[in-house]
């Protein structure tokens, strides 16, 4: 006989054997009777953006007991889920992906079904942005190429701050204000999709340390020299301003000759062209007022050897210098910085007594000035 299978469920017939009129015992066969699954798949939304999931389910009047033989296209993959589903499913490559279905009811396959899912590509982009910047340094942030128009942006700048910009793809200026490797990440959509995080890296270096120390006082006559130090190191190069105050060496340490009141600059570059600069106020009064002993002592002893203007500081130009005896005939006369009477006239030592001096001098802030008064030759 043929099992009838019009009904699903298990159908027991026996089987005997029957020689000269003799029947054997029945031995029962047990039939199993399944009906054949049919399916249909479902899917949470009408599309799926590229690199995302979208759930696929199940529909039809197999039970969770069946085999459900899932099919993925390439570049499909399974995150989540087994069986009727869910199934959260993520496609990594765009276009119609068209999804398979099987199920199994105990040996009984149904016919397989499909179904297309539309993938959207999402955007793709690269950025432009230089390698190396220095703090508080305004650089240029921009779009390189996309490949398709963007809807919208998200820019995460890693602590930068944007100074300008054409929102909202750029570009911008961006500084950041502190130093290390700053990392730039941006999310761009199109058609309700949202690309993978595109990174971008940048180091921002500190700037070097422009601090200048005086080794000596500030508080000088104009003409006078002053030690400037800057902070040493070998990989900066150093900028000594008023340039006619300092020497071509341009080295960290520096003597200045300092000719009026103001600032001294110094600027440091490092080895990544990041620039500081600092100042330094330097007081350098004129010094107009000069000196004269009140006594000499010309014995060639190596002390008091010679009369002479004393300078407190500064650079005072003489035009006149006029030593007189008592009955004022000029014993000496100078314009000459540089000379100094030493007690002869016309090759012969004066006497002892009372002398007379008058000066005129120009000093540092450009005045003239005189002087005069009397001191004590002395042997």
């Amino acid at each position: 006989p043929t099992p009838g299978t019009n009904a699903q469920g298990t159908f027991t017939w026996y089987v005997s054997q029957t020689v000269a009129g003799c029947e054997s015992q029945r031995i029962p066969v047990e039939v199993r009777v399944n009906y054949v699954p049919n399916a249909l798949i479902t899917i949470s939304r009408p599309y799926v953006c590229q690199y995302d999931t979208i759930s696929l389910n199940y529909f039809g009047n197999a039970t969770p007991a069946a085999d459900y033989i899932w099919t993925l296209p390439t570049g499909g993959s399974i995150v989540e889920g087994s069986g009727q589903g869910p199934l959260i499913v993520r496609f990594d490559t765009a276009g119609t992906m068209r999804v398979g279905l099987q199920v199994d009811n105990g040996g009984c396959k149904g016919p397989a079904t499909f179904l297309d899912v539309p993938v959207r590509e999402v955007p793709r982009l690269a950025l432009d942005l230089q390698p190396d910047a220095c703090v508080g340094e305004p650089i240029n942030l921009a779009v390189a190429w996309t490949t398709t128009s963007i809807d919208k942006y998200d820019w995460d700048y890693d602590g930068g701050n944007m100074i300008y910009g054409s929102i909202p793809a750029g570009p911008f200026g961006i500084r950041w204000d502190t130093p290390g490797e700053k990392i730039v990440r941006v999310l761009a959509t199109d058609n309700e999709c949202t690309s993978l995080p595109v990174y971008d890296t940048i180091d921002v270096h500190a700037r070097p340390d422009a601090t200048i120390t005086a080794l000596g006082p500030i508080n000088i006559c104009a003409g006078d020299t002053v030690l400037l130090e800057g902070v040493y190191d070998a990989d900066n190069s150093y900028k000594w301003r008023p340039e006619q105050y300092f020497s071509a060496r341009n080295s960290y340490q520096e003597s200045a000759k300092i000719d009026f009141i103001g600032y001294v600059s110094l600027t440091v570059t490092n080895e990544f062209n990041c620039v500081s600069t600092d100042s330094l106020l330097i007081n350098a009064e004129p010094c107009c007022d000069v000196y004269f002993p009140n006594a000499f002592t010309p014995n060639n002893d190596g002390l008091n050897d010679v009369f002479r203007m004393i300078r407190k500081g500064g650079t005072n130009t003489i035009s006149v210098f006029r030593v007189q005896n008592r009955w004022g005939q000029t014993v000496f006369e100078t314009a000459d910085d540089r000379s100094s009477w030493d007690g002869t006239f016309n090759g012969k030592p004066q006497d002892m007594g009372t002398y007379h001096y008058y000066i005129r001098y120009k000093c540092a802030d450009g005045n003239y000035y005189d002087d005069k008064g009397e001191f004590m030759l002395i042997r």
